[in-house]
C-alpha cells in the first residue's frame, strides 16, 4: 500500500510542477508616426497565438512573462519584445515601432521611346488629324456639347459656353491665334512634341 501511496504523490506533485504560469490577458498599444496603425501583426512566438492591431494601434494577447512578442508588418522595422513583470503592472503596454523609410540615391528618366506612342498603343487610329493646342481650345469654346450643360438633362439644353465666349471675346482671341500661323502641336501621331 505505501508503494501505492508514494506513487500517487510522486504523480500529484509532478502534475503540480508541470503547470506554468497562468496566461494573462496584455492590452497594448502601437505608437508610431503614422494615423492607420491597424493591421500591425502581434504574434506571440512561445505561444504562437497571433492578433492584429486595431485602426488606432490596440491590441491584447495572450502572454506569460518570458513571452516574445514579435510586431511586423510591411511598413516598419519588425520589433520583438521580451516581457516581463513591469510590463503586466501597466495597464497597457505601449510598443513604438519605427517606419522604414527607402531614400531613393538616384532616379533616371530614360527618354528615347520613340517607337512608343499613342498609335502603336492603339489609342488613336492610325493617320487621325492632329490638332494644335489653339485649334482645340477653340473647338472646345465654341461646341455646342448637350452633354456637357447640367449632366446632360432632358429637354434637349445646350450649354452656354460658346454664347458666353463670343460675348466676351474669348472667340475671336482664339480664332485670331490660330490664324497667327501659331503651329504648337501638343500632340502627333507620332507622339512626339514640338
Amino acid at each position: 500500500m505505501s508503494r501505492v501511496v508514494c506513487l500517487f504523490f510522486i504523480l500529484v506533485a509532478s502534475k503540480a510542477f508541470a503547470q506554468g504560469p497562468i496566461p494573462v490577458k496584455l492590452n497594448g498599444k502601437v505608437i508610431a508616426e503614422m494615423s492607420d496603425l491597424e493591421g500591425i501583426y502581434v504574434i506571440n512566438l512561445k505561444t504562437e497565438k497571433a492578433t492584429i492591431t486595431e485602426k488606432s494601434g490596440y491590441f491584447s494577447i495572450s502572454a506569460v512573462v518570458g513571452d516574445i512578442l514579435m510586431f511586423s508588418v510591411v511598413q516598419f522595422k519588425e520589433l520583438r519584445i521580451v516581457l516581463t513583470q513591469k510590463h503586466f503592472e501597466n495597464d497597457f503596454l505601449f510598443v513604438k515601432m519605427e517606419p522604414i523609410m527607402n531614400v531613393l540615391k538616384e532616379v533616371v528618366v530614360r527618354r528615347g521611346y520613340d517607337n512608343i506612342n499613342a498609335v502603336s498603343l492603339g489609342i488613336i487610329p492610325k493617320g487621325q488629324k492632329s490638332y494644335t493646342e489653339a485649334e482645340r481650345k477653340l473647338y472646345t469654346a465654341t461646341d455646342l456639347n448637350a452633354s456637357a450643360s447640367l449632366s446632360g438633362m432632358a429637354g434637349g439644353s445646350v450649354s452656354a459656353d460658346p454664347l458666353l465666349n463670343f460675348i466676351s471675346g474669348r472667340t475671336g482671341m482664339l480664332k485670331k491665334t490660330i490664324g497667327s500661323g501659331e503651329k504648337r502641336v501638343l500632340f502627333k501621331t507620332t507622339g512626339a512634341t514640338v
